[in-house]
């Protein structure tokens, strides 16, 4: 029972400390892109990343059913199950990250229309935003 309320303590712990050094990394990520690109980039990374969180909803929930699927086998040692249940788990991540990637893909043509002809960016924004995209769909597809 000691140990429940130990492990308990240390999540808590851990939950504190990401909730509070997560912004603060991105607070030094931002800084650290305003003075090397400029302020334009910042609402073009932002762009980008709406874009990839609507495209982010071919997850629809998994993460959450992989661990009430987990649960039973793991609290039984049932370390087949666990294989099982994760190479599942393992196709249909891979499916995930590829419907990203072609939908990501087909929304090249509208880009530029979200993204105001005035800003003075001096990349393609095509490539910066095939990056961020190849990016999201690699972390669903190496799951």
């Amino acid at each position: 029972m000691e140990s429940r309320t130990l492990n308990s303590k240390r999540n808590i712990i851990a939950g504190v400390l990401g909730n509070c050094i997560i912004p603060a990394f991105g607070l030094v990520i931002n800084s650290a892109v305003v003075r090397c690109f400029g302020v334009e980039y910042i609402g073009l990374f932002g762009t980008f990343n709406a874009i990839l969180q609507v495209l982010n909803l071919a997850e629809l929930g998994f993460s959450a059913s992989m661990i009430v699927n987990l649960y039973r086998p793991l609290r039984d040692d049932d370390t087949a199950a666990v294989r099982g249940i994760l190479a599942y788990y393992r196709q249909i991540y891979r499916i995930i990250g590829l419907v990203i990637l072609i939908f990501g893909v087909a929304a090249c043509p509208i880009l530029r229309m979200m993204v105001d002809d005035t800003v003075r960016i001096r990349d393609n924004i095509y490539v910066l935003y095939l990056l961020f995209l190849v990016n999201k769909a690699i972390t669903f597809m190496l799951f």
